[in-house]
């Protein structure tokens, strides 16, 4: 008896160790059969010719649950500890690096929200329940916003919920059903990911190569730059049975046997089909499935034969399933160094830190380090996750709402890969000095706020000018700290009252200065 795989996914190398641990299949009968030039499919993690490092996404774990995972990885031996599995490697890891986020979400004034309570309305709470207890058959095609109100999509648990499980509004209520299910034990600690174990590195390397490893090891077959096109499929007294397998190799077609016994898994479809990358100058192109074929087997299997399923409700609406990632490769310590400062968390304990109001719904998670195999030690990495593309880009609504200034381009808050390009010609405004104008010479004078000047502002910046008894302003004090870049220094503690420590504590978040040592990679 044979058996096949198609696809070198995770799940194809799973079952090829359950088979052979398992079902004392012999390593040699198994052949897996895989397009890319790389196993572990969405499981990836790449240093790229020039030199930075791309992942396209991240995968989180609890003990909890994948109790399949960690039987798994209890028989694959480590590649850096011997004498332990990669499941005892990955725990230790964690006793040695707990999670416990203290940032979790930011608002748009760069501070840290309270996510101590869910943001729950007494409607919410009821709606949740009603969805929870209600059948799959009730539920049936219905989207999440046909089972929730529009202010539970403001909520603290939303926004927590969403970017850690990768949930979007339109999406199937029956799939949010299971997952409230299946982590309910996520409730009480979601706003720390205390519940989340980590690999020692990226899941490539942490997880697929130790496994490929011991795989070939057991004799396994891999076949890369293949790809099966077709299936016979005889109908055998109602019973389906696969005959022979198409394959293309660079253009040459072959065929492949199968008798009576053989076994074939094919792992339909793909989270990471039709991804493309980018650079700093250029963003990744929009490719559709025709352009990887990831689903082209299961749409041609599935014609003729309703059992197979329909491919077309997962893959043919892109803009409602696609995603943005992105991966910063940093030459510099000074991006993390603020970020650890700003979370509170040392990098590899904080998780996900997601700015709620960014456009993008974007979020950041700084890893522990190295977080490749080989990574040089004044090399760090992050990646960058945007749960959503609205119309607006943020970078151009930023340049909006900030005020001109004179002189001084180091001063003004922008995109890294902008900071030297003009808006009509003229700089713009540091955030110190927007602050300055809005809630001082404005107030002072009666004049109306400067366009702009009203988004860093808030009310909580807002408060009378008044003198000291050497007749200064008060605000000479607040913005009078200037560090070498030209706006306000997080190092000094001179500003008075709770506006002085608003403005600290946005000047804290202002990370503009360490995009200079860093090379981003977006799939």
């Amino acid at each position: 008896m044979k058996a096949y795989f198609i696809g070198g996914g995770i799940g194809s190398l799973a079952g090829a160790a359950f088979l052979i641990r398992d079902a004392q299949q012999a390593g040699r009968d198994i052949v897996i059969y895989e397009a890319q030039p790389l196993v572990g499919g969405s499981l990836d993690g790449a240093l790229l010719a020039n030199g930075a490092y791309s992942l396209r996404g991240g995968r989180m774990l609890t003990t909890d649950h994948y109790e399949c995972t960690w039987d798994l990885l209890s028989s694959i031996p480590s590649l850096e500890h011997p004498g332990l599995s990669v499941r005892d490697e990955t725990i230790a890891f964690n006793v040695e690096n707990p999670a416990h986020s203290q940032a979790r979400l930011v608002d748009r004034n760069r501070f840290k929200v309270d996510v101590s309570h869910m943001g729950f309305s007494a409607r919410d709470r009821l709606e949740l329940l009603r969805l929870t207890e209600a059948s799959e058959e009730a539920l049936g095609n219905s989207r999440i916003t046909d089972w929730l109100s529009p202010k539970f999509f403001e909520s603290n648990f939303w926004y927590m919920w969403q970017t850690t499980f990768a949930f979007q509004p339109w999406h199937s209520v029956v799939e949010l059903k299971r997952y409230l299910h299946r982590f309910m034990s996520e409730f009480p600690r979601i706003e720390t990911l205390a519940g989340v174990k980590r690999t020692v590195y990226n899941q490539y390397d942490a997880i697929v190569r130790p496994l490929a490893d011991w795989l070939k090891r057991q004799g396994v077959q891999f076949v890369r730059g293949t790809e099966v096109t077709d299936m016979a499929i005889e109908n055998e007294d109602g019973r389906l049975r696969v005959r022979q397998l198409v394959l293309d190799r660079d253009g040459r077609i072959a065929n492949v046997r199968l008798e009576d016994g053989d076994l074939v898994f094919f792992q339909n479809g793909s989270m990471t089909d039709a991804s493309s990358l980018g650079t700093m100058t250029e963003p990744p192109p929009h490719l559709t499935k025709k352009d990887s074929q990831g689903w082209a087997l299961w749409e041609t299997i599935a014609q003729g034969r309703p059992e197979f399923g329909n491919p077309a409700a997962f893959n043919s609406s892109i803009p409602e399933s696609y995603w943005l990632s992105f991966t910063v490769t940093c030459r510099d310590p000074r991006f993390f160094d603020r970020m650890e400062a700003f979370s509170g968390n040392t990098a590899g304990t904080g998780g996900l830190v997601t700015f709620k109001d960014s456009n993008w719904l974007m979020s950041v998670v700084l890893y522990h380090q190295p977080h490749f195999a080989g990574q040089p030690k004044n090399v760090q990495v992050f990646l960058g996750l945007c749960a959503a593309s609205r119309s607006r880009r943020q970078f151009r609504r930023q340049a909006d709402v900030r005020m001109r200034r004179r002189g001084d381009p180091e001063g003004a808050v922008w995109p890294s890969e902008f900071r030297w390009r003009r808006v009509r010609g003229r700089d713009l405004h540091s955030l110190p000095h927007a602050l300055h104008h809005q809630h001082v010479h404005a107030a002072q004078s009666g004049r109306p706020a400067a366009a702009g000047a009203e988004e860093f502002g808030q009310p909580r910046f807002r408060q009378p000018v008044r003198r000291n008894p050497r007749r200064r302003r008060v605000h000479g004090r607040i913005f009078g700290a200037r560090g070498a870049d030209g706006g306000l220094s997080a190092d000094e503690d001179r500003s008075p009252g709770a506006a002085g420590d608003a403005a600290r504590q946005v000047a804290r978040g202002d990370l503009r200065d360490a995009g200079e040592s860093v090379r981003v990679t977006a799939t």
